[in-house]
């Protein structure tokens, strides 16, 4: 694997061979930034508080990977890519939002158990938005095997911020 410094210099050089990998690590770091920032807005203890902060945190980091691919996207297109992920997706994601938004009904039982539930299905649908925008848009996959990469990811996403909150 190429560090950062040297995929740097071959940038810097006009050497394009490890460009792709640049954009890769970046659009890594915007997931892995975005996907945190959610889970710590989805920590509010308020029912559908954070719904449109975090719909409009993964349309922003939508917009940033497909600009780093040298796509210019509005926040609509980006939205619209979420929502293309669609389908038997788009009713999961459904389904997540509504479970993460009634989890916090359980903070009035267990305090702080349901937005650490919450924290984790926000964590998990963002690193997946990410991971798909990062296939479609620098990979340059086919949507139909970027919606299939959405799903794998999804499960990925969502054991890896359980294992972190059994963790604390």
């Amino acid at each position: 694997m190429i560090s950062d410094e040297e995929l740097y210099r071959q940038y810097l050089s006009g050497d394009e061979t490890g460009l792709e990998e640049l954009m890769k690590k970046l659009a890594g770091h915007l997931v892995g930034i975005f996907s945190s920032i959610s889970s710590g807005v989805a920590v509010t203890p308020i029912p559908i508080a954070d719904i449109y902060i975090l719909i409009s945190l993964q349309a922003i980091m939508v917009m940033l990977i497909a600009a780093l691919s040298g796509r210019e996207l509005s926040f609509d297109a980006a939205k619209e890519f979420i929502a293309s992920l669609g389908g038997v997706v788009g009713a999961g994601m459904l389904f997540k939002l509504i479970a993460q938004q009634t989890s916090k009904l359980a903070n009035g039982l267990f305090p702080g158990a349901g937005s650490a539930i919450s924290a984790t299905i926000a964590f998990g649908g963002t690193y997946s938005i990410g991971k798909a925008a990062t296939s479609y848009y620098i990979e340059e996959v086919d949507l139909k095997f970027v919606k299939k990469k959405f799903e794998e990811n999804h499960k990925h996403a969502e054991k890896k911020s359980k294992k972190a909150l059994e963790s604390v």
